[in-house]
């Protein structure tokens, strides 16, 4: 996935020194991005499962004119790399097939026959609606939802809200710090999966190192193209539904628009 190679690259150059020195050590600096091998067989088979059926006589045949030149040098890759340094720097992992189908189709519309539609996957939680907690009753619930939270700005808002310490009536959560508790309820959204649980882990391990016995986390993470208004309506339904109230939006995903004169 090129975005995903992107964001590895982004993870690994913004990594601070300190972390860089921990994963890689003095001597080799090297890192390689996750990858995974996709035969032609292994697309063809994918593209049926997130096309729609109605859609599968639109697709065509995947055919490949060899190249061998282009093949042997393919061949003198190797088909396992450890990538561990890598995600430890930040980087995603590999998407899934699934994913990176969903992904070019949505980035470059142009490139597909305009009648194939994909199977409507719009929204998908990390665990059933009906085995989401609730939380519309808790009196002391402060709730906030970050759109584009698996990278960049989104990620790192994600982190420093996950410290708790702010909304409420004071600003800073509910009442005396040492004698009211607070439940903090994150909804991390965006387009793919992997990252935004990547996101989800780090924003855990930030309320654990604040040690603050008074502040609680809860998460969810959705993934969501916030260009269909169909499934953004289904992300609202969802927070009423479990949360009751929306105190912070961080709109950090959206789409380009057409210049106007």
């Amino acid at each position: 996935s090129y975005t995903a190679a992107v964001d590895g690259i982004v993870a690994m150059q913004t990594a601070s020194s300190e972390l860089a020195d921990s994963v890689l050590g003095p001597y080799d600096r090297t890192a390689f991005l996750p990858s995974t091998a996709v035969s032609l067989n292994d697309l063809a088979t994918a593209l049926k499962e997130v096309v729609h059926a109605d859609s599968h006589s639109l697709l065509g045949d995947i055919v490949y004119e060899q190249d061998q030149f282009l093949s042997d040098v393919i061949a003198s890759f190797p088909t396992n790399i450890d990538s561990s340094r890598a995600i430890k720097l930040g980087a995603p992992p590999t998407p899934h097939i699934h994913t990176i189908l969903r992904q070019y189709c949505h980035d470059f519309p142009n490139a597909i026959h305009p009648q194939i539609k994909l199977i409507n996957t719009s929204t998908t939680l990390t665990s059933s609606p009906s085995s989401q907690p609730n939380y519309v009753n808790d009196p002391n619930l402060i709730m906030g939802l970050i759109t584009g939270a698996g990278s960049g700005i989104g990620r790192a808002t994600a982190i420093r809200l996950a410290k708790g310490k702010w909304g409420g009536p004071t600003g800073k959560g509910f009442g005396s710090p040492t004698t009211t508790k607070t439940t903090y309820a994150l909804v991390l959204v965006g387009r793919r999966l992997e990252p935004l649980q990547q996101t989800q882990k780090l924003c855990m391990e930030t309320t654990e190192t604040e040690n603050d016995t008074n502040i609680t986390l809860r998460t969810m993470v959705l993934s969501v193209d916030v260009t269909n208004e169909d499934a953004v309506h289904t992300l609202f339904e969802t927070i009423k539904s479990t949360f009751g109230r929306l105190d912070l939006l961080f709109n950090n995903a959206g789409t380009n628009i057409s210049p106007s004169p």
